[in-house]
């Protein structure tokens, strides 16, 4: 055979060998039922007539009409016969001459046959014939292994293509035995053998068969040795690569018995091997009809690749694999059972999850900065015109309470603008380096007073802390809000603890992170003994505007503010938590070599004066703009006003030499205000410049389009705010 391996073919389905015969193979064929004679002969014929060979057919015990039925179903049978495709004759015909069997006159009518054959156009002869006629008695059949050997001999290299029919039932065991010995393939029943016990032809003289035989057994016994050791081998490496891999393998029988697995099998589930084979393969699924469903799919398409499982170890922890896995099948195409591997992604789906979330997280604050930056605007507008306001009125008017409570409400709208921008990470810092320990120190009366006496707290501060680069400001305000968030979960009492300490985020801990940086960082961990929250929740809790507390009793920002904070310092945050169990927040800031700085409390700057120096006002929001130039005008300042960039530069060209001070919003449309300084700037390079925004200053920076040693103000401010920091830029 030219195609795969004979030896192989055993292993296959029934007949899946007959399409891969050639010319030039003698094959023998040992059968004894009916049905499979059928089974064969129908195949074979059928083949020959698919691949355009001519064929013949030589009878016994067997008639023309029986073989025929065999091709009922064959429409091309009729037209084969008539074109002289398929041809019959008998044994006494073919084999015989005057009553003795005449082996030479039967190869030289294959040779004619075959000559015949190929002169018709016909890529091959393919050839039959039933051997029961040896049985009857005629002279000369002794000399049917002479034949079979000169047989091996013409068909090397021919075009013919015989199989000699032997029924096992008919024929004495000596006289197969010899018959075996001199077919190189055998066929019994429907499959195919390469023969092992196959004597070439040149030894197969009877004066010399037994010496052929020894020799051929002890040739096979060397074979079968060097056989057995490859196979020795070749398990030995399967062996191998089954316990060596990291992927888990299993073999399992079709009603659900894990059969073999291999030691990370077992690692994966953490049972011992012998638990395992105990147990059913279903109570490895968290839910059971899921592998009713994969078992239905491997069985209809012979294999799954990757198939996602939610399976359960033995502590009860569920996690997330992929199945690769195939049928094991018996010689009939039964199913057995199923083998394949699983791989563990547990991992990889949680840290998808997380990012799933910071890309969320990230719309979110992009989408409240957005907010926050255009509520900044009407806040000062609001706030701009109220303190105006007042200034017009007496200190008994009636008005001047009310007026005072709208300043008091939109403080508490700008302090809620100013959490949504700390989520989005766009408000303004003021970095120093810090020790965390000094921090929570300084600010421990503060959290006192903040979570009541019926709490016990605890500060473990780390000896030898490192230190961070951060907002102290800011800082105090992730502390307070974890803080009130620990008190809130701690209705009737119970702990917090706050500890440092120095960190490695390590590359392991950060591919379970996906917003994790590896490196050295300074711990900042708050811990309380409060109710706890679940996984749902815990997912949940630093969204904008999540609260698990009653409506009207909170904003849903506290711990949005703190995400943010700690973003917006290149940190990390996690939470950790079970309900019953309280909860640890854990901050990581990445830690600095520099030594700490003090921190000192802000000092107010002496009130503004009276002036006289010129402003140019750039602002498309009508109220800021109104209320920024009545504030300035009012401490002495002369005040020019532009809507937008192209108007400014008109006033600039017009007032040339006369402006001292340009006050611009950094986003307008058609061009910003930095461009737009850095053209008159080029025009006056001694003009100085103060930028304001409704976004924070670090945002601004980020984005490139204000340096950031720039004088910056940041929305909403009130004109006592604008007028100071005006005269700290003139006076810089």
């Amino acid at each position: 055979m030219s195609e795969g391996n004979p030896s192989d073919m055993s292993t296959q389905q029934p007949l899946a060998w007959i399409p891969h015969l050639k010319p030039g193979e003698h094959l023998c064929w040992l059968y004894d039922s009916e049905q499979d004679h059928q089974t064969v002969m129908s195949s074979f014929l059928r083949q020959g007539l698919e691949e355009g060979q001519k064929e013949l057919y030589i009878l016994d015990t067997h008639d023309e009409e029986t073989i025929l039925g065999y091709l009922s179903t064959n429409p091309q049978v009729d037209s084969c016969r008539a074109g002289n495709r398929v041809v019959f004759t008998t044994s006494a015909d073919a084999y015989m001459r005057e009553s003795v069997f005449a082996p030479e006159e039967m190869i030289a009518l294959l040779r004619a046959e075959t000559e015949r054959a190929i002169q018709e156009g016909h890529p091959a002869l393919r050839v039959t014939g039933e051997m029961t006629w040896s049985l009857r008695g005629h002279p000369g059949s002794e000399r049917l292994i002479e034949y079979e050997s000169k047989l091996n001999t013409f068909l090397p290299g021919s075009k013919c293509l015989p199989i000699c029919q032997y029924d096992t039932r008919q024929f004495d065991p000596d006289v197969l035995l010899k018959v075996l010995a001199c077919h190189p393939l055998v066929i019994v029943g429907t499959r195919l053998y390469e023969n092992f016990y196959y004597i070439p032809p040149e030894d197969f003289l009877p004066q010399e068969v037994p010496a052929a035989a020894l020799r051929n057994w002890l040739g096979n016994l060397e074979a079968r040795a060097r056989m057995e050791a490859t196979l020795r081998e070749s398990e030995e490496k399967y062996r191998t690569l089954f316990e060596q891999t990291k992927d888990a393998i299993f073999i399992t029988s079709r009603d659900g018995e894990f059969i073999d697995v291999n030691d990370s099998m077992l690692e994966l589930f953490g049972h011992t091997r012998e638990e395992l084979l105990r147990i059913r393969v279903e109570d490895t699924y968290v839910d059971p009809a899921q592998r009713s469903a994969l078992r239905q799919e491997i069985e209809e398409s012979g294999s799954v690749h990757e198939y996602e499982l939610k399976l359960r170890k033995r502590d009860g922890t569920e996690i997330v694999c992929l199945e690769t896995a195939t049928a094991r099948r018996s010689e009939e195409g039964e199913v057995l059972g199923y083998q394949g591997i699983l791989r563990d992604i547990t991992g990889q789906r949680k840290l998808e999850e997380q990012l799933r979330q910071a890309q969320k997280m990230e719309a979110v604050g992009q989408l409240a900065g957005g907010v926050a930056h255009d509520f900044n605007n009407l806040l000062t507008g609001m706030t701009g015109y109220v303190e105006l306001a007042l200034r017009k009125m007496r200190p008994e008017s009636p008005q001047v309470a009310d007026l005072r409570k709208v300043l008091e409400l939109t403080g508490r709208a700008a302090g809620l603008t100013q959490q949504l921008l700390a989520f989005s990470r766009r408000q303004q810092l003021e970095t120093k380096v810090l020790n965390l320990n000094a921090v929570v120190e300084g600010f421990s009366k503060m959290l006192e007073r903040i979570i009541g006496e019926d709490l016990e707290t605890e500060f473990i501060a780390a000896a030898d802390l490192g230190n961070v680069r951060a907002d102290p400001g800011q800082v105090e305000q992730v502390l307070l809000n974890l803080a009130v968030n620990s008190r809130d979960a701690m209705p009737d009492g119970g702990k917090l603890t706050i500890e440092t300490a120095n960190v490695v985020l390590d590359e392991d801990y950060c591919r379970k992170h996906a917003e994790a940086t590896p490196g050295r960082h300074v711990m900042l961990a708050v811990t309380d003994t409060g109710w706890g929250m679940d996984e749902e929740t815990r997912q949940q809790v630093f969204e904008p505007f999540f609260t698990t507390k009653k409506s009207g009793e909170g904003t849903g920002l506290g711990l949005a503010t703190v995400y943010g904070i700690v973003k917006q310092h290149e940190g990390n945050i996690g939470v950790y938590s079970e309900p019953g169990r309280g909860t640890t927040f854990k901050v990581y800031l990445p830690r600095v070599e520099e030594e700490a700085e003090e921190i000192r409390s802000k000092t107010a700057a002496a009130p503004a004066g009276r002036a006289a120096e010129t402003i140019l006002i750039v602002e498309d929001q009508e109220d800021v703009r109104i209320v920024a130039q009545r504030g300035l005008e009012e401490q002495g300042y002369r005040v020019l006003v532009a809507t937008g960039a192209s108007e400014a530069e008109e006033l600039f060209s017009k007032h040339s030499g006369e402006i001292d001070l340009l006050l611009t919003d950094v986003v307008m449309p058609a061009m910003d205000g930095p461009t737009l300084y850095g053209r008159l700037a080029e025009v006056d390079r001694s003009l100085k410049v103060l930028f304001m925004s409704g976004y924070a200053r670090r945002a601004i920076s980020r984005s490139g389009l204000v340096e950031p040693r720039a004088a910056f103000i940041s929305k909403p401010f009130d004109p006592s705010q604008l007028a100071q920091k005006v005269r700290e830029v003139l006076d810089d």
